[in-house]
């Protein structure tokens, strides 16, 4: 079931580490003087990690290209043995 992934209905988050971004990603960011996530990055987070398909329409420079990757990286975070 697809569904538009609306920014409007994020959870407030201010850093990443709250959101959900395994530690060693959500530093990484920092690096890149990534520092939060904005409302789009939230939403999408909440949506593709909770297992939904999803659309991002969004203009150019939103966020879109880090809100993709960031919860599949967490749950190939969490596949990986220790």
């Amino acid at each position: 079931d697809l569904q538009l992934v609306h920014a409007s209905a994020a959870t407030n988050h201010h850093t990443f580490e709250a959101m959900g971004v395994p530690l060693l990603h959500a530093h990484n960011l920092r690096n890149a003087n990534i520092t939060a996530p904005n409302a789009l990055q939230v939403a999408a987070y909440e949506h593709v990690a909770g297992g939904r398909d999803g659309v991002i329409h969004a203009h150019t420079g939103s966020g879109k290209t880090l809100a993709l990757p960031l919860p599949l990286l967490a749950r190939l975070d969490a596949q990986r043995p220790v």
